[in-house]
């Protein structure tokens, strides 16, 4: 459904759901798409809202290699250090 490429509703949260493609559920997305959706979730952020997106492409194995390629693509920008927040002090690696 063409309509749910883009978040709706609430503008705190940005829920994507990716499932795969072209067959849904199987296909693996290639570096363009991953790219495309680490930039959708970036332009989510900088709106300030909270960010969730979902690999579904699961029945053949593509989704956890999907979801790490694009937490790689927006570590630097989305995600928080593991350590703040943690009790660890600045030098304590």
């Amino acid at each position: 459904m063409p309509s749910a490429a883009a978040p709706a509703g609430w503008p705190g949260l940005a829920y994507f759901r990716w499932h795969g493609a072209p067959r849904a559920y199987y296909s693996d997305y290639d570096a363009d798409s991953l790219a495309r959706f680490g930039r959708q979730m970036e332009a989510a952020a900088a709106f300030g809202a909270e960010v969730w997106g979902i690999f579904d492409n699961t029945a053949a194995g593509h989704a956890l290699g999907n979801a790490l390629a694009v937490e790689s693509m927006i570590a630097q920008t989305l995600l928080p250090s593991p350590l703040v927040g943690e009790g660890v002090a600045e030098g304590d690696g």
